[in-house]
């Protein structure tokens, strides 16, 4: 799985994760702001498809309806903890400390909701 999606595809998976179940046609509709064709939308949601990002599942007269694999917060949380994993192999303690930095501006009623999240997290 990548580490980021393109806007187009970001686009195509936000409109999923709120509408649910759609067809190319209904997220062509969605996005119509963006002034795509249609045949732009199919290819990126086939490739997003491939990719596994999306299941593809036979639907009304000839034509696929896509589901997202994961929610959201699924998804979120897999590709930052692959971002993360990225730069520590590629920066080592200087992105750890980096972090360590970050934490240390937060309020600290935002820190301690952060540490029960990540406690609950870990007994799951």
């Amino acid at each position: 799985m990548k580490y980021f999606l393109g806007s187009l595809e970001s686009a195509i998976m936000d409109v999923l994760w709120t509408r649910g179940p759609s067809t190319v046609r209904e997220v062509v509709d969605e996005l119509r702001g963006r002034r795509l064709a249609y045949t732009t939308i199919m290819t990126v949601m086939n490739r997003l498809a491939t990719d596994g990002y999306l299941r593809r599942t036979a639907g009304p007269s000839n034509s696929y309806r896509y589901h997202a694999q994961q929610d959201r917060e699924s998804f979120a949380a897999v590709c930052s903890r692959n971002n993360i994993h990225a730069l520590v192999d590629r920066y080592g303690d200087v992105a750890l400390v980096q972090f360590l930095q970050t934490l240390d501006t937060l309020p600290a009623e935002k820190l301690q909701r952060l540490k029960r999240h990540a406690g609950k997290k870990r007994h799951e």
